[in-house]
């Protein structure tokens, strides 16, 4: 049983670090991690936040991109489509 749920939790650990990795994430938090009555591990909630410099390399997530949510001094370059400009490289390597 013992052995279960810490493998269990070594798998939950694993996907949470190669999650926070692949999504370009800057806090990847669950809170909760609860065990069941049959000894399941369940994520009750979960926060999510992704670097919005690398935005370009996660078009799946930028989709869900909200605006509102930023302040308007951050949202200006954004308006100005710097992002996609050809100095883009030269800003990030900066």
């Amino acid at each position: 049983m013992e052995r279960r749920r810490r493998k269990a939790g070594n798998e939950a650990l694993s996907k949470l670090a190669r999650a926070f990795v692949e999504t370009d994430a800057s806090l990847l938090e669950i809170n909760p991690l609860v065990l069941t009555k049959d000894n399941t591990l369940l994520a009750v909630d979960a926060k999510l936040s992704i670097d919005d410099n690398a935005l370009f390399r996660q078009k799946e997530i930028a989709d869900f991109y909200d605006p509102s949510q930023s302040p308007p001094m951050k949202l200006r370059p954004m308006k100005m489509d710097w992002l996609s400009s050809p100095w883009r490289e030269k800003l990030v390597a900066w």
